[in-house]
């Protein structure tokens, strides 16, 4: 790597070794995804619409870098070994192609959830992520349930790994919330909920903030 191509790590890898350029025209979609996580060696890439320049970077990253491009515009690649491995080269192994924008993500809380007599409650409801062809992940869903109990104010956190494909098919998702201080009774509650998917082109988020109805909780 020469001089000029060290003063482009401007995203602080902790090396910059061994720097090969690519060079193409910017697709119709508008959206780029260079992967070069399956080489052998831990690589970064950075992508610069025009010629290279700290100003004109469109996005770093190590094993895999996603920008917004724009169509018909000279771009520029520069892979390079970072030392996140033991070896700042090897078997570079890099695709370059038009990426999936960021998925539509929907979500539904059910109105109803249970708790028992811990007073840890049950959320249930489905989630949805759609992508223009299919593929991306829908991560998972999380949030934070807020109920009065007297004069206390309970809150718990929650959280529910969900791993589906973004290909439009409604899962479902279950979660247990426990209380920070004290715990959740049967009754009224205010739910506050966030859905994460992402494509190579991006990631995307749904939001739900309703009330929902807690059943059971008798001792």
């Amino acid at each position: 790597t020469d001089a000029f191509e060290a003063t482009l790590n401007t995203c602080g890898a902790p090396l910059f070794e061994h720097g090969v350029w690519f060079t193409g025209i910017g697709p119709d979609s508008g959206v780029i995804g260079v992967d070069i996580s399956l080489s052998d060696f831990s690589a970064g890439a950075y992508v610069f619409q025009g010629l290279p320049a700290p100003e004109s970077v469109v996005g770093c990253a190590p094993g895999m870098v996603t920008g917004s491009v724009a169509p018909g515009e000279p771009y520029y690649v520069l892979a390079f070994g970072d030392v996140l491995s033991s070896q700042t080269s090897g078997n570079l192994s890099i695709s370059i192609s038009e990426a999936a924008p960021p998925p539509a993500v929907d979500l539904t809380v059910a109105p109803y959830a249970s708790v028992n007599r811990s007073g840890v409650v049950t959320l249930k409801g489905t989630v949805t992520c759609t992508s223009e062809d299919g593929s991306g992940i829908l991560w998972d869903v999380y949030g934070q349930l807020t109920q009065r109990v007297g004069r206390m104010l309970i809150r718990g956190w929650f959280y529910s790994f969900v791993g589906a494909p973004c290909d439009g098919t409604a899962t479902p998702w279950e979660a247990q919330v426990v209380g920070d201080v004290g715990i959740f009774k049967g009754g009224k509650a205010a739910s506050v909920t966030f859905a994460f998917g992402c494509t190579t082109g991006g990631c995307s988020a749904g939001y739900v903030e309703k009330t929902i109805q807690i059943r059971g909780g008798k001792r």
